[in-house]
């Protein structure tokens, strides 16, 4: 950057030495002549800055900047994550892994947090915990889920409804208000494996293979469902799904673990659902999907550094994969988005997008893994948009849960 350096400068106008303008006033006094160098010093200053973010400029668009100021700060607060005190679990034998985080907006500045685990291979349930407000108690509550071993699978806080909603084995559909689980169903026996909304009050929960075709249901209230038409095979399922601003979009795999995209008729989540073609490339399931609304740009996400682009509301994929290198094509389980940043999870990395997802880069200064085999399970963001992970130590005979902010709240 430089300062103008044209003949009739005003001298020292913000200092020793920092020249400025004058706009010709007294009356016969000439104004600040300009110079093409200062003009070209301010352009390339602005454009440098949002590039660096990795945005392209778009003519027309006088919103850049501010957004690349966003994104730096969303980055930067990406790089320090603070961890919680977590509650220890007695899985009796089984590895409880922090699938689905939630929040409920309030008057504080994160609002009410809730997360679930299941359990693999033990031989008791999943269940929830809770925290009221991450500036209050340090420790979570636990409240028992009922049912086979390992029953949540996704949880997510629908404003409209005022209601948590959890997804599960057997086709379980519980909600509840605040931290009281106050109602169970379910409309099916299939396992769900995700479950999303739109922010109107539509509910979407999805999983596996039910006999006809993939178990996808829609609800209005969070207690009556209604089976959409997903067409599958028995094998497949469902593994996440997004409300993607015009259309739902839910990602998973055939019996063989190939990758398969399904995207709604429209916005109102209703069947049949269309079978889609992912980008060219790696054979991989997909286990997560993320919509900006920013852009209109939806990521999936999958096994094999599996990353596949939609710019037209899902109807068409790219396959990328712009890593590093080829030892960091590793399984990628979930996926988020937020201020002008895709987030998605490896076991023990956290890759990030600030170009739309058209470049992946490994983030450094992750949360430090004191643990031996300490890896992340589950992520979330926070209403203020503050990413959220939890992880579990596998290796512990009472397992540790640990969840880490981005930034400071």
């Amino acid at each position: 950057m430089e300062r103008i350096a044209t003949p009739d400068v005003d001298v020292d106008l913000h200092g020793a030495g920092k020249d400025g303008f004058k706009d010709g006033v007294p009356p016969g006094e000439a104004p600040t002549s300009l110079s093409a160098d200062w003009f070209n010093a301010l352009q390339e200053e602005i454009a440098s800055f949002i590039e660096a973010q990795g945005a392209a400029l778009i003519p027309g668009d006088n919103t850049q900047l501010a957004k690349a100021i966003v994104t730096s700060r969303q980055i930067a607060a990406l790089r320090h994550w603070t961890p919680w005190d977590s509650q220890d679990v007695d899985q009796g034998g089984g590895v409880p892994q922090v699938k689905g985080i939630a929040f409920k907006p309030t008057a504080s500045l994160t609002g009410r947090f809730r997360s679930i685990w299941r359990s693999v291979g033990g031989s008791t349930g999943g269940g929830t915990f809770s925290l009221s407000n991450q500036h209050e108690a340090n420790r979570f509550l636990r409240q028992d889920g009922s049912g086979a071993t390992g029953q949540n699978h996704d949880i997510l806080y629908d404003a409209t409804l005022d209601l948590f909603v959890i997804v599960g084995v057997g086709g379980t559909v519980s909600t509840g208000i605040d931290n009281v689980d106050t109602s169970e169903t379910t409309p099916g026996t299939a396992d769900l494996f995700a479950v999303a909304n739109d922010g109107t009050g539509i509910l979407i929960a999805a999983g596996e293979y039910d006999g006809a075709d993939l178990h996808l249901i829609r609800s209005t209230d969070g207690s009556t469902w209604v089976e959409q038409s997903v067409p599958g095979a028995a094998g497949g399922q469902i593994n996440d799904v997004a409300f993607a601003g015009t259309v739902w979009v839910a990602v998973g795999e055939t019996s063989g673990g190939a990758p398969l995209i399904w995207t709604s008729p429209d916005a109102t989540g209703s069947g049949p659902y269309v079978v889609r073609t992912p980008g060219a490339g790696p054979s991989e399931e997909l286990t997560g999907v993320a919509h900006s609304p920013d852009s209109g740009t939806i990521i999936a996400v999958g096994f094999d550094g599996e990353i596949h682009r939609s710019v037209d509301a899902g109807a068409t994929w790219t396959a990328v994969r712009d890593l590093a290198s080829a030892s960091a094509f590793v399984d990628l389980y979930a996926v988020e988005y937020s201020n002008g940043v895709f987030v998605a999870l490896t076991r023990t990395h956290i890759i990030v997008s600030t170009d739309d997802g058209l470049t992946w880069q490994i983030l450094p200064g992750v949360p430090a893994m004191s643990l031996s085999g300490f890896g992340f399970t589950g992520l979330g963001k926070t209403p203020e948009g503050q990413f959220v992970i939890g992880g579990i130590d596998n290796y512990s005979a009472v397992f540790p849960q640990q969840f880490y902010y981005s930034g400071t709240p």
